[in-house]
């Protein structure tokens, strides 16, 4: 709790290697953090802060997760009465600009859960093939691996869809860490992610983006008997008990709304997870041989000349005259214009650095590299000969 009245911030970290199970949800390809992850994190801010209903939850940017390091995550509440919530999220290291994924509204509510799933199967629904269920929903965008493949069973009466949902017993460990796991709960929607793939525009995938009266009934659920009822386009209730009938979690309403994928990808920019490293071939083409002409260091040019093809010139004038010369001479004679000149400093041999005077061997230096310069920016020979001036460490 900060010092100022009535404000909490909670802080965290997500990532594939900390939570793998989260690797399993994926929209387009890229791992999100799924709504349902957001809606425990609210509840478990409702129950630090002594409210029992999320009345509002609204999702306004995707939480990417990278394939690699993590996200730091920020829940800030605040609020007496009625407290406010928001997510925030930054790529694990970052020192920038938060990214605000989520904001919700809690509430204490004491209304006693009203449904009855005790009678099970359903009477007078109708079973739904669910044979290629999650091979349509990968076709959408919407790739679920086994940690959220839970879908058992599912039947349709009217408005209602009703369906068999287990979490796999090797997830199950941790599931005491959460109200309703994530997974479970992302499990009881997909009866109704299937129905919405008739009407979804191509290229799109429905993804929730607004919750209403949440309430967590009871903790630590590993199988839920789920009942929905589908509103308007794009819209239902959920009521899930677990194999006994007793209440585990309701919502009053969810929203979702198609999104394509480049706006997930415009929601999400800042995440390192959405850059990828392309590479595009390019045609070989031989390199010719360059010639290089050293000024003034026969060191550096008997080092150089060892894997180039190099001139010494004790300088540029010496250099200059040499093109002269050849431009004077017989039309076989060899070009001696390079393709490099490499200017070491200050080692020129007629001006040695004076130990005993560094200010004027300074001095020396840069007349003796501004004359260099000025010459060989004034020879029209040598304006597609590249200059190196090398300075000594």
């Amino acid at each position: 709790t900060l010092a100022h009245d009535h404000t909490t911030v909670y802080t965290g970290t997500l990532s594939l290697t900390t939570h793998p199970w989260l690797a399993h949800h994926s929209v387009f390809d890229t791992p999100i953090l799924p709504g349902t992850a957001y809606l425990d994190l609210a509840l478990h801010a409702a129950d630090h802060t002594g409210r029992t209903t999320i009345d509002e939850l609204l999702l306004h940017a995707p939480l990417v997760l990278p394939e690699n390091g993590g996200v730091q995550v920020q829940i800030i509440v605040t609020g007496s009465d009625q407290s406010t919530v928001e997510i925030y999220s930054r790529p694990d290291g970052d020192t920038g600009d938060w990214t605000r994924n989520a904001t919700a509204v809690l509430v204490k509510d004491d209304a006693e859960p009203g449904l009855d799933l005790t009678g099970w199967p359903p009477v007078g629904a109708e079973r739904i093939d669910l044979g290629t269920a999650y091979d349509r929903l990968t076709e959408a965008g919407l790739h679920y691996g086994p940690a959220f493949r839970g879908l058992r069973a599912a039947w349709r009466r009217g408005d209602e869809l009703f369906a068999e949902v287990a979490l796999p017993e090797n997830e199950r460990a941790d599931v005491a860490d959460f109200g309703v796991h994530p997974a479970l709960l992302d499990a009881a929607l997909h009866g109704a992610a299937l129905h919405w793939l008739d009407g979804t525009p191509s290229g799109h995938s429905n993804l929730p983006f607004a919750w209403g009266g949440v309430r967590l009934h009871a903790v630590a659920a590993t199988e839920l008997r789920v009942r929905v009822r589908l509103g308007d386009t794009g819209s239902l209730s959920l009521e899930a008990a677990d194999p006994t009938g007793a209440p585990v979690v309701s919502i009053d309403q969810l929203q979702v709304r198609p999104v394509a994928a480049d706006q997930l990808y415009a929601g999400s920019a800042k995440h390192d997870g959405l850059y990828r490293v392309e590479w595009s071939p390019l045609d070989l083409v031989p390199a010719a041989r360059e010639v290089w002409a050293v000024l003034g260091d026969r060191t550096l040019y008997d080092e150089l000349r060892q894997t180039v093809t190099a001139s010494f010139y004790e300088d540029l004038t010496t250099l200059t005259a040499a093109i002269s010369a050849a431009d004077n001479a017989a039309d076989n004679a060899a070009d001696p214009v390079p393709d490099l000149i490499v200017l070491p400093i200050p080692t020129h041999p007629s001006h040695e650095p004076d130990d005993r005077n560094p200010v004027g061997a300074a001095h020396v230096m840069l007349e003796h590299t501004l004359h260099t310069l000025q010459t060989y920016l004034a020879d029209d020979r040598l304006a597609d000969t590249r200059l190196l001036v090398l300075t000594a460490a």
